[in-house]
Order: C-alpha cells, then sequence, then structure tokens
C-alpha cells in the first residue's frame, strides 16, 4: 500500500473510479510506470491519501489529517497491507505515531529507506521522500 499526503491538483481535476487509478499527470504517469517496471500488476498495489483532497502546497495540518483518519483506517484495515510505503515526511509520522502512541518526529534522512514494525496495523512501515 502506498499513502501520499493529499491528492494532486491533477487528481483533484479528474474523475476517477478506483484508488491505483488516483494518480494522475506526470507524477501518476511516472508512478505508474516505475511500478510497471518493477513488475507489479494492478492488483498488487493500492494507492491512497491521508486527505482525500487537495491542500495548499500539498501541505497538510492536523485538521485535513483528522478528517481523512477514518477513511484512512478503514481503507488499511480492509487491505490488510503488509508493507505501507510512507510517501514522505508528514505520512510517516502520522503511522509511526499511530503505532506506537508517540508523538516523536523524525528527521526523514534518519528514516528514509528504513523498514519500521507498525503492530497497530500488523505490518511493516517503509519511509520514502514524495519527490
Amino acid at each position: 500500500m502506498f499513502v501520499g499526503p493529499c491528492t494532486l491538483e491533477e487528481d483533484y481535476r479528474c474523475t476517477y473510479s478506483n484508488s491505483p487509478r488516483m494518480l494522475r499527470g506526470a507524477p501518476g504517469n511516472l508512478f505508474l510506470r516505475n511500478l510497471k517496471q518493477a513488475g507489479f500488476l494492478d492488483h498488487d498495489w493500492f494507492y491512497t491519501t491521508i486527505a482525500k483532497y487537495n491542500t495548499p502546497k500539498l501541505k497538510l495540518k492536523p485538521a485535513d489529517i483528522k478528517w481523512g483518519e477514518p477513511a484512512l483506517i478503514d481503507e488499511v484495515t480492509t487491505i490488510k497491507p503488509k508493507i505501507i510505503v510512507c510517501l514522505g515526511k508528514v505520512v510517516f509520522d502520522y503511522f509511526w505515531q499511530k503505532s506506537t502512541g508517540k508523538a516523536q518526529k523524525f528527521k526523514l534522512n534518519d528514516v528514509q529507506g528504513g523498514f519500521f514494525e507498525c503492530p497497530l496495523f500488523g505490518c511493516s512501515l517503509y519511509a520514502m521522500d514524495e519527490s
């Protein structure tokens, strides 16, 4: 499961029928092309966001996270992923806090490329830069 902070402007303007096809425009094309080159089929992965809408400058506020949290938790508990790839620091901080109960925030460079256990959802977290 890949989790980004919020939808991109391209996603916001498009109508889509399922989450894996949520990404549009150049960033989405690059993401989908890389997944295909890595050998992933459409049913092998799922893409979602914490906020289910576009936020100014792609920056989430606590209210954005709180609003999207029920839907995100429902998606994670329904899909039961083995790995959650956190696309960015905000996403990693959210899952880390939910899993450990600690509000400790890390620099992305400290956690990027690492796997961390997430017992709350029975999976591992993988942190990477969203760009």
